[in-house]
């Protein structure tokens, strides 16, 4: 049954959930970037290890079967490698500037599709 109004133009219900889940994986991604930039700075150590396990996650991701993972484990294995690579001296200022863009570019995503998601929400209502 649809409740709809015949002619308007909504977007699909399956366009709006992937609209939803991306806004919240991005904050929460771009959220997760800044926390372990600030553990990895308090604890250079957990922040190693952290971006390794990161590494192992994204790498897994990339080759995946699926290929919906792909891009997202991207994202994962490059804060892990970031992660890594703002420990290291000589270019851990750099890394770790790419890490913070990183993370907010993230939360700009998420805010981004966020909008979108709450904007195509309200015209169902």
């Amino acid at each position: 049954m649809n409740d709809l109004v015949p002619g308007e133009d909504y977007t699909p219900a399956n366009v709006l959930a992937k609209q939803g889940v991306r806004a919240i994986g991005c904050l929460a991604g771009g959220a997760g970037l800044l926390l372990l930039a600030a553990v990895g700075a308090r604890f250079p150590i957990a922040g190693i290890a952290a971006g390794a396990v990161l590494g192992i996650v994204g790498i897994g991701a990339v080759i995946s079967k699926d290929p919906d993972d792909h891009k997202p484990g991207l994202v994962v294995l490059a804060a892990g490698v970031l992660s890594v690579l703002s420990r290291v001296p000589g270019i851990r200022g750099f890394a770790g500037s790419l890490l913070g863009i990183g993370a907010l570019g993230l939360i700009a995503a998420g805010i981004w599709n966020g909008v979108k998601f709450f904007r195509e929400l309200k015209k169902r209502a």
